[in-house]
């Protein structure tokens, strides 16, 4: 019930490190995982959070990879856009997804990147989450 009485990433993105947690389950392979494109990002993102518990906050990684084959590949590329954020039912989906896209540019900058990486239909953003209990 703690979920509903703490928001997260409503008005502003709360990273896990500024949280006192504790993992529901203690095997991270039970980690679930969504897939977003980056082209429908904040409706995908608005969907998947629709579909979390009401009762429950969660733990999330967000990752980028350029090519979806990347991810079906171990030796994919794969870039972290932020350290772990933690992510409820009510969480915005506008502001995930801004938040998403900034750090997007700020790895382009920061990598001297191309822009184009992210035209390719086979952009995606994975996100991988588990529940968590606050203390």
């Amino acid at each position: 019930m703690l979920a509903l009485l703490t928001p997260f990433s409503v008005d502003e993105i709360h990273f896990a490190h500024n949280f006192d947690f504790s993992f529901k389950s203690l095997n991270f392979l039970q980690e679930k995982g969504s897939i977003f494109n980056i082209e429908n990002l904040t409706r995908d993102i608005r969907i998947f959070l629709k579909n979390l518990n009401e009762s429950d906050s969660y733990w999330a990684t967000l990752s980028f990879y350029p090519d979806i084959n990347g991810y079906a590949n171990e030796e994919g590329i794969k870039m972290s856009i932020s350290p772990p954020i933690l992510i409820n039912k009510d969480s915005c989906p506008i502001l995930l997804s801004k938040f998403i896209m900034n750090r997007l540019n700020i790895m382009i900058d920061l990598y001297y990147l191309d822009d184009s990486i992210f035209d390719s239909q086979e952009s995606i953003i994975i996100i991988k989450y588990t529940e968590i209990e606050l203390k």
